[in-house]
């Protein structure tokens, strides 16, 4: 288990305090609250903050903004004594029969010190939280400079345990793990010209068929489209109250600005979606499909309570329509939902606006775009080129030429 190494009580602020543990450079903030908050009675979160300075001012600020009179859920999840120790439990036993139970205490003091920080308040019956949680344990083993064969064993003990779990029904969903290759390569985006071709089969589809599930994932599909939502519950569980439409000032047109809550990087967060989508898609379609609805009504599939089974029918959909559209592979490599918004990110990113902007509304940063969602197909290095060399481009329209122009 990792160990406090750092520990800084804040004067004349009561409990607060913050504190860094032997194995991780980010700062962690802790103060009481009261047990109708949380069984210890304690706010205990990470500040994602390497800088002490930072750390203790971000830590006042939390601390005096925050309401003493919130009550929390007390959670009834528990990763730890849910899912890892029945798993290690077995595997202590295994190892003991075959003589190496070396191998189960290695096994089990990787997983205290690098998985469990990541898992430990994870509510695992959230397949998106699982992912991206596992997504974040790649992240921070890499930064490590650990090598992809110890990185593939971490995910291997890993994989193992979800899928006990999931065989005996304490995860409702497997979670998809990523193979070396995959964590190595650059994700595909799609083109506005597959999303097109994806829109029209899922119309064709719904004609064909008048199942309304399909109809409603069509708008799914276009929302996530417009304002680079994470795909996955982000959007699934936002709720009508949470929707602001209103005039704009300067055009004859709607804004739509959602408020999502509990995001993966924040607390709370603003979102505006594309005016085009807004003004022909959600007013005409989304907006009159539930006539009666009611504040606290989720904003598509109002009467579907497993959000996470909900999810695994669009995921599986688009996939079979997109394989069907003959879009879902690029260059021999997968593009899944999420690639939808990468395509947000490169399509406004192509459009000359300033990526700060971007990612902004996409809850994300800079340093992360160019990570993870800036591509480097092709198209997207002639549409820079085209920007390097504008004045050659605007040359060569007006006159061919068979010599470079300096």
């Amino acid at each position: 288990m990792p160990k406090i190494n750092k520990k800084i009580k804040i004067p004349n602020c009561d409990t607060l305090l913050i504190y860094q543990y032997d194995n991780s450079t980010n700062w962690f903030v802790k103060f009481y609250v009261g047990t109708h908050y949380s069984k210890s009675g304690m706010y205990d979160k990470t500040l994602k903050i390497k800088n002490q300075k930072e750390a203790i001012k971000k830590s006042k600020e939390l601390w005096r903004s925050f309401d003493f009179n919130e009550k929390k859920v007390i959670k009834d999840y528990d990763f730890d004594k849910d899912i890892a120790q029945p798993f290690f439990k077995l595997r202590k036993k295994k190892y003991e029969r075959s003589g190496k139970v070396e191998y189960a205490n290695k096994e089990h003091n990787q997983y205290r010190n690098k998985i469990l920080p990541i898992f430990k308040d994870l509510d695992y019956r959230n397949n998106e939280h699982i992912d991206n949680a596992i997504e974040d344990l790649v992240s921070n083993l890499k930064r490590d400079k650990f090598t992809e064969t110890t990185i593939s064993k971490y995910l291997n003990v890993l994989s193992q345990m979800c899928k006990r779990a999931f065989n005996n029904r304490v995860l409702p969903i497997m979670p998809e793990f990523p193979s070396m290759s995959r964590i190595n390569e650059e994700r595909p985006t799609y083109f506005a010209k597959d999303l097109k071709k994806i829109d029209d089969e899922y119309n064709a589809e719904y004609q064909r068929t008048e199942n309304k599930e399909v109809d409603e994932e069509r708008d799914i599909i276009s929302m996530w489209r417009s304002a680079g939502f994470r795909p996955g519950l982000e959007l699934l569980k936002v709720k009508w109250f949470q929707v602001r439409l209103s005039d704009n000032k300067n055009y004859d047109v709607k804004d739509l600005v959602i408020t999502l809550n509990e995001t993966k990087t924040k607390k709370r967060h603003h979102i505006q979606c594309n005016p085009y989508f807004v003004n022909n898609i959600f007013i005409t379609r989304v907006m009159p499909r539930y006539q009666n609805r009611k504040s606290d009504d989720y904003l598509f599939f109002s009467n579907e309570k497993n959000r996470n089974k909900l999810y695994e029918r669009i995921r599986r959909r688009f996939k079979r329509i997109s394989i069907k559209c003959g879009t879902y592979y690029f260059n021999g490599k997968e593009r899944p939902l999420y690639a939808i918004r990468h395509f947000f990110a490169n399509d406004r990113d192509q459009k000359d606006i300033p990526i700060k902007l971007i990612t902004s509304n996409m809850n994300s940063s800079p340093d992360m775009f160019h990570k993870n969602y800036k591509s480097n197909n092709i198209e997207n290095i002639i549409a820079e080129g085209e920007k390097l060399f504008k004045d050659q481009y605007t040359k060569l329209k007006v006159k061919k030429s068979s010599k470079w122009e300096i």
